[in-house]
């Protein structure tokens, strides 16, 4: 969008548009309609060919919130149908929330993966649902998400956030997790105070978001 309000570099634009294309036929195509979430990953066969992991075990939490984040609720309701979007979250809570209630469908934050057992609470993929919720606030004018990230906002101060001294000065950051974990993607979450957790600390405190050129939460830059 840049490059042609510009009209810099308009050969490279065809390159760019093609990136973009196969990566979203990459994440549409990652969607399991089945379970009503986006598959975390897949593998070659010794043939070449790929294959989405169809085990719903599968599970991961920053696939919903980062992919929603990114995309947004209105290109994902139109590639699955109205409502897609508010499922996915709700979906996501079931599967991934930190003290889930079934009663009224409220959490406290969100883990990793399937959180029934271990009860995880991540700072870093919390703060990725709250910029998540902002996003959907923003663009579906439903101020119950913006209810939702303010209230999950309040639980990482009360829960992650700590003040330890690091060389001789005081430091407030917030912790990875709430207690020592075995991510089923491959890594440890430890109960310490993060640079992923704080930073993101950071953007949401500043309404800043990421995903998006200028940190406005929205997904559509026309």
């Amino acid at each position: 969008m840049s490059l042609r309000k510009k009209n810099i570099n308009m050969d490279k634009i065809p390159i760019i548009d093609n990136l973009m294309s196969n990566i979203q036929n990459f994440i549409q195509s990652s969607y399991d309609t089945t379970n009503g979430f986006f598959r975390q990953g897949g593998y070659f066969s010794t043939s070449g060919q790929w294959f989405w992991n169809m085990n719903p075990l599968d599970f991961a939490v920053d696939c919903q919130t980062w992919t929603m984040s990114v995309f947004g609720p209105t290109k994902i309701d139109s590639w699955f149908g109205v409502g897609t979007s508010a499922n996915l979250w709700v979906k996501t809570k079931q599967l991934g929330g930190y003290n889930y209630l079934i009663f009224d469908g409220s959490i406290q934050g969100v883990g990793f993966s399937y959180n029934t057992d271990a009860q995880v609470f991540s700072g870093e993929w919390t703060f990725g649902a709250i910029n998540m919720l902002r996003i959907m606030a923003q663009i579906t004018s439903n101020s119950t998400y913006s209810t939702e990230a303010d209230s999950l906002r309040v639980y990482i101060q009360q829960q992650l956030t700590q003040t330890l001294t690091i060389n001789g000065v005081a430091c407030t950051g917030v912790s990875y997790s709430n207690k020592r974990y075995w991510i089923p993607f491959g890594w440890w979450a430890n109960p310490l105070m993060s640079t992923a957790s704080t930073s993101w600390a950071t953007m949401v405190d500043s309404n800043f978001n990421p995903f998006f050129l200028g940190g406005r939460y929205l997904t559509d830059y026309t």
